[in-house]
């Protein structure tokens, strides 16, 4: 693993712990890409009103997957990520891998902080949302088993992009890829 893919590991995990949304009420992005597939309809993405109950339930799902990955990664159990990500998420992956090595390693990562303010959700059709979110992390250190401290990542900021699918089979939404927009972010930039 790369230290520019640690460090984005690190800094989406980092939202995971002590997870505070502040549901910051900002339009979506227009600027933002939005991605294209098959799967999202041809004409224009719904920006839903910034109170909907659609809106409220979509961020409060994501709350609820970051969340469970957090405890997938504390527990160091990657079962976990199977009820928060669809099968072709790359994130499924990529976690499953990262836990393996906290394993292998006897490593845990320890006194993550993080905040998350959503920037924008927009509906691009009935299965298929997109939230945009501005994570800031504390500082990251990662311990032997025993308590002996490897080495510390730095705070940080990054902003997400996390599209939240829902399939045919499935009652829940599921995270089905997450991006970084821009990041990390200086102090100065918002």
């Amino acid at each position: 693993m790369t230290h520019r893919q640690l460090l984005t590991a690190i800094g989406f995990l980092a939202a995971l712990v002590l997870l505070t949304i502040s549901m910051t009420l900002i339009e979506t992005d227009k600027s933002v890409d939005v991605p294209t597939s098959e799967t999202l309809p041809s004409s224009p993405p719904t920006i839903v009103n910034l109170s909907s109950t659609s809106r409220t339930k979509i961020i409060s799902r994501l709350q609820e997957i970051l969340r469970i990955r957090e405890q997938a990664y504390r527990s160091r159990s990657s079962d976990m990520l199977e009820s928060i990500y669809s099968r072709d998420c790359p994130c499924l992956s990529s976690d499953r891998s990262a836990i393996d090595e906290l394993l292998r390693e006897k490593r845990i990562w320890d006194g993550v902080g993080t905040s998350l303010e959503v920037r924008g959700a927009t509906k691009l059709n009935e299965r298929v949302w997109t939230v945009v979110g501005l994570f800031k992390s504390k500082t990251l250190y990662i311990r032997m088993e025993d308590g002996r401290l490897v080495r510390t990542e730095p705070a940080g900021k990054d902003l997400f992009r996390f599209t939240l699918v829902k399939l045919q089979s499935e009652q829940d939404w599921l995270l089905g890829l997450v991006s970084v927009l821009q990041g990390p972010l200086d102090e100065d930039d918002k």
